[in-house]
């Protein structure tokens, strides 16, 4: 059986929590059971989100990052979105596995946009932080649990404690 944490890590493509956020969006801007994966354009900065029904997102075709879409055999739809050049340097920090290296603007947009728990308030009164973006700022407790689940000493870990984006992160389309 699977760990929840690595389980969490793999539910969807990193882009969706660290990309979509640079043009505003997140996987709740699909709706959430809509919403099916994310993937970046193979040699375009550009984002493709696979969703099961693009009616139930159909305001998002009006987005001013909106670039087209088309629907795959299985009935799902893809919806492409360009991503602004001002994230250029960010979106190569992405490529290489360096999350750590991304602008603070970036990592604002992620922290707030992504849907994911930054600093969330729990019952006992701590404060809870989702791995993703804990990874954002390399951050000690995030390599340490990495390191008892993978039994491995710190020089075996990733630089940024999440591996690079890997082939099922992108997608290959012909415009």
């Amino acid at each position: 059986m699977m760990d929840p944490f690595v389980q969490k890590l793999n539910e969807r493509n990193l882009c969706s929590w660290y990309v979509l956020p640079w043009i505003g969006l997140s996987v709740e801007s699909f709706q959430k059971a809509n919403f099916i994966n994310s993937f970046l354009v193979r040699g375009r900065m550009s984002i493709a989100v696979q969703v099961a029904d693009v009616n139930l997102c159909r305001d998002l075709l009006d987005s001013y990052y909106y670039e087209s879409a088309f629907e795959l055999q299985d009935g799902t739809t893809v919806l492409v979105f360009w991503i602004d050049e001002s994230w250029s340097a960010d979106y190569a920090f992405f490529l290489e596995g360096l999350y750590s290296k991304f602008s603070e603007n970036a990592k604002d947009m992620i922290r707030q946009l992504s849907g994911l728990e930054y600093k969330v308030k729990d019952t006992d009164g701590s404060f809870t932080t989702d791995a993703i973006i804990m990874a954002l700022d390399k951050d000690v407790v995030l390599k340490e649990v990495w390191m008892e689940l993978l039994d491995v000493r710190e020089n075996a870990m990733p630089n940024d404690y999440l591996s690079p984006p890997g082939d099922r992160s992108f997608i290959n389309m012909d415009f």
